[in-house]
């Protein structure tokens, strides 16, 4: 059964082992699963106490942290509804969010974002209550303060019984918004807790791993692969500032560790670049080894692993220190994994298992794992999960984990099942699925080519004074691109004639129709311009829009050299 119960069961279990090992704003390290228990029961009692009714919705803008997932599990235990709100998302995303879902309650970090929140509606903490998770003097509801709902000597656990209904509403979890405004998916406990089984069911991971957790629990992916991680019994570090996780990795050395594509292309960028900086001999020899090592350990019938194990001293170990000396495999999902970063991972030691799934699919789809894996594929078809392709490619998927539907003024709306992803795939003779596009973002030119986009920019991004691309083309004769300069690259002339470079080079590798003819530089994609999703995903139709007149710009230059914008 597919219920709150069921982690909740996982949790007694755990009792007196660590859950969270480093500090917290709560209490001095470690914090038992006994006493993580205590802290979300305690707060059931405060939903009781300030009469939430079974149903009722609760809103958290915050950051990563232990308070978060406290606040989820009273909700899961309580029969409420958690909602996740990105912290540094746009005012006007929030805005649109906060009417559409409209809590009951709201948790906030500390009184300058309640001051972010009232700018939006200033109800919050006169007519609505809010609680403050980083405040320390007296209550003043509705505004009420975290450390004096659980804090004092002694627990009062709740008497109230944990919610065994797995079709209640879970969450409201709001899609990456990456062609326009984000969705509002629902999910119930089945869709999330099914989800966090198959996972746990996959991965040979226990109470002897540890963990940083550092993506929001707003996205699903997080979501589930913590929920994953409870079961697990796993210990957690908890890393509030995404800009610190190098540091808490050296520090803490974590077993294993979610990442979205992103943050795993800039460390082998940043790797990259480090060994161009090397004489030519020693660049020869370094990317031999990392070949090598990748062929090694890809080679079941190897007669030794003498050689493996000298490469891996004198050079690998080298480049796996910035996650640590403990790594085991990372997990990465929420975008596409270049299979150059997946086989660099590998090779270097560090297996990178890529999976596949939406918010509407509740965090499940297909996944590779340590016993069936591929570089450069999403996984195979799992037993609980029905994924089809259609006759045009694209991935429709059904299984317990879908969401129940979109919420939409008030009114939930159900969702096809099985699923339409928009996602386009084809499948090898192994089973391994990959992506090959989105439907939404296949150009079609003017002289009738379905161009997809992702892998011109995968191929892009490959060259090192090139930190990100997006392609376009839609409706013209052939295709251009804003192109993202590596910032450890200045500026200046010397750069275009580069960057020129790295394109003629990249085209070389591309079918005739697919290749760049003109480009400009653009400004690095963020979340505060509107150019990335909070999940870093980039947001196609807000970055042609902002540079829809250097795009026209383009089309209006001849083909004959590539054009340059700053």
């Amino acid at each position: 059964m597919s219920s709150f119960k069921v982690i909740d069961d996982a949790i007694q279990q755990h009792g007196d082992k660590n859950f969270c090992t480093n500090k917290s704003s709560i209490s001095e390290p470690p914090i038992s699963w006994r006493e993580f228990r205590d802290y979300y029961l305690t707060l059931v009692n405060f939903f009781e106490k300030i009469g939430l009714r079974s149903g009722g919705k609760v809103g958290i803008f915050s950051s990563t942290r232990i308070e978060w997932n406290i606040i989820d599990f009273a909700c899961l235990y309580y029969g409420a509804i958690t909602i996740g709100f990105y912290k540094n998302d746009r005012d006007k995303v929030i805005e649109y969010e906060l009417r559409e879902t409209t809590p009951d309650i709201l948790f906030v970090e500390n009184y300058d974002d309640l001051k972010k929140i009232q700018q939006l509606d200033s109800d919050w903490g006169w007519n609505k209550p809010v609680v403050i998770l980083d405040a320390s003097h007296s209550d003043a509801p509705p505004i009420y303060h975290f450390s004096q709902i659980i804090g004092g000597d002694a627990f009062h656990p709740s008497k109230l019984p944990v919610n065994e209904h797995p079709d209640v509403i879970a969450s409201y979890i709001f899609t990456s918004g990456t062609t326009s405004t984000p969705k509002i998916a629902v999910l119930n406990q089945a869709s999330l807790i099914h989800s966090a089984q198959v996972y746990a069911n996959h991965y040979p991971v226990s109470s002897k791993d540890s963990t940083i957790l550092y993506l929001p629990f707003s996205h699903v992916f997080s979501r589930v692969m913590f929920y994953a991680s409870v079961l697990w019994g796993t210990e957690h570090i908890y890393e509030s500032n995404p800009n610190n996780l190098a540091s808490s990795l050296t520090q803490h050395n974590p077993s294993i560790l979610l990442a979205v594509p992103r943050i795993l292309e800039k460390v082998k960028n940043h790797i990259d670049q480090k060994i161009s900086s090397m004489t030519l001999v020693g660049q020869i020899l370094v990317k031999a080894c990392i070949n090598l090592s990748g062929y090694l350990q890809g080679n079941a019938n190897r007669p030794s692993t003498l050689l493996l194990d000298l490469i891996d001293k004198a050079l690998l170990k080298k480049f796996r220190a910035p996650f640590g000396n403990n790594i085991r495999f990372m997990g990465a999902g929420g975008g596409q994994l270049d299979p150059k970063v997946a086989r660099f991972f590998y090779a270097i030691g560090i297996p990178v298992y890529e999976g596949y799934a939406l918010t509407e699919t509740g965090g499940l789809g297909v996944f590779n794992h340590p016993a069936s894996s591929k570089i450069d594929s999403i996984g195979t078809r799992n037993d609980a999960c029905e994924v089809v392709l259609a006759n045009d490619g694209e991935i429709h998927i059904s299984s317990p984990s879908n969401a129940v539907g979109y919420l939409s003024k008030g009114e939930i709306s159900d969702l096809p099942n099985p699923y339409p992803t928009g996602d386009i795939a084809k499948q090898d003779k192994s089973g391994f699925l990959k992506i090959i596009g989105r439907k939404k973002e296949i150009i079609v030119t003017s002289n009738g080519k379905n161009i997809s986009p992702s892998h011109i920019e995968s191929a892009l991004k490959a060259n090192l004074i090139i930190e990100d691309a997006i392609v376009f083309g839609e409706g013209k004769p052939y295709l251009t691109a804003a192109i993202v300069i590596n910032s450890d690259y200045g500026l200046d002339a010397c750069d275009s004639e580069k960057v020129s470079e790295a394109i003629k080079k990249t085209n070389l590798c591309l079918s005739r129709h697919e290749t760049i003819k003109q480009y400009f530089i653009a400004a690095p994609f963020e979340i505060n311009s509107g150019t990335l999703t909070p999940t870093l995903k980039k947001r196609r139709e807000a970055i042609q829009e902002l540079y829809k007149n250097e795009i026209e710009h383009l089309y209006s230059q001849p083909v004959a050299t590539a054009a340059y914008s700053s």
